[in-house]
């Protein structure tokens, strides 16, 4: 951003037919995530926390779309 403050977002793609966990990634800087959409679910969701090397579950055959938070 024109600012200096940083915009990033992650997608994450999980085309196997059974759940896993994900380990959102750990970057110095970085205060958490948030996660924004998740493509297995049929309501919106109110945005989810995570800190960096949480775990994330992941529906079969589901996308995401999480914000990454800077400090």
């Amino acid at each position: 951003n024109s600012d200096g403050s940083l915009d990033s977002m992650l997608v994450v793609v999980h085309g196997a037919e059974y759940g896993i966990d994900i380990t959102l990634p750990k970057i110095d800087g970085l205060d958490g995530y948030q996660l924004l959409w998740e493509s297995a679910l049929e309501e919106p969701l109110d945005a989810k926390e995570f800190a960096p090397g949480q775990s994330l579950t992941m529906a079969p055959l589901s996308m995401a779309l999480i914000k990454a938070i800077w400090n």
